[in-house]
């Protein structure tokens, strides 16, 4: 079986850093994961990464968990924000403009 090791950040060596300032396009991504099962390649379906509705990490994730039965492998994302300054105080109006 394939194995995705942990990337708890928590345990030395294991922390993993990722950044989205160098996408700049929405695409469609692929993959096969070779050898699987000691023998066989398994071919993932095309997912769509972009910024719309039901596409981006989360399709990915769910297309790798929807085969983890198969293949062993299953998925989580986490998508997470910061800032380059404190957020300023201010007021909206009610249409948020």
């Amino acid at each position: 079986k394939a194995t995705i090791g942990a990337t708890q950040s928590s345990k030395i060596g294991l922390t993993r850093f990722e950044t989205g300032g160098r996408i700049s396009s929405s695409g469609e991504v692929q993959f096969t994961l070779k050898n699987y099962n000691g023998i066989d390649d398994f071919q993932f379906q095309k997912v769509v990464i972009s910024t719309s509705v039901g596409t981006g990490l989360g399709a990915l994730a769910d297309e790798i968990n929807k085969n983890a039965d198969k293949t062993g492998v299953r998925a989580t994302f986490t998508v997470e924000t910061r800032g380059m300054a404190a957020v300023k105080a201010g007021t909206t109006s009610d249409d948020f403009t």
